[in-house]
This record gives C-alpha cells, structure tokens and sequence, in this order.
C-alpha cells in the first residue's frame, strides 16, 4: 500500500511540473473491453469476467 502511496504522489509531482491537471483521486471508474469497472466494488466485475 505505501508503494501505491508514493508511486501516486511521485506521478502528481511529475505531472504538476509538466503543467498538467493532477486528479483528486488517483481512483476511478473505468471501462475495460466495453464493460464498466469500478474499483470500490471489483468483486461484480471480476466475478463474470473469470471462467471456471
């Protein structure tokens, strides 16, 4: 998790540099292969997407 932490603080910086608009949170909705993702809730995502 402090990885994470200091992986996104590190890019905030580059990007603040670069002029660049940093984002309140590096978390957020996505759409993977045409399908919503939300990371808060991965389990209904990643349920229909693994086969058994």
């Amino acid at each position: 998790m402090a990885e994470q932490t200091f992986l996104a603080l590190d890019a905030g910086k580059a990007m603040r540099e670069l002029g660049l608009t940093v984002p309140a949170s590096p978390i957020r909705t996505e759409t993977i292969m045409g399908r919503s993702f939300d990371p808060a809730g991965p389990a209904a995502w990643t349920g229909r997407a693994i086969r058994t």
